[in-house]
């Protein structure tokens, strides 16, 4: 699995995860600074391959955020600023 792409970074309105992951059950789950979970971007079964998901950050207030990514036992994360 892999996380790819997280553009814009830092972010403004609609932000694009391309992401790697084989087949099965993928989380990406978004975190603020202090680990809370804010909210599930995408939580569904995927085929082996690249994925697009699309997050809207107009709701979130400015600083530091982690994009995680989960499948089975794997977990990745990426830095997301929120200016």
């Amino acid at each position: 699995i892999s996380l790819k792409r997280i553009y814009p970074n830092p972010a403004y309105g609609d932000v694009k995860i391309d992401y790697f992951t084989e087949s099965g059950r993928v989380k990406l789950v978004l975190f603020d600074a202090r680990g809370t979970q804010i909210e599930t971007i995408v939580d569904e079964w995927h085929s082996h391959g690249d994925f697009t998901a699309v997050l809207n950050t107009n709701h979130l207030q400015s600083g530091n955020y982690i994009i995680q990514m989960v499948q089975g036992n794997k977990r990745l994360s990426e830095v997301l600023l929120v200016p």
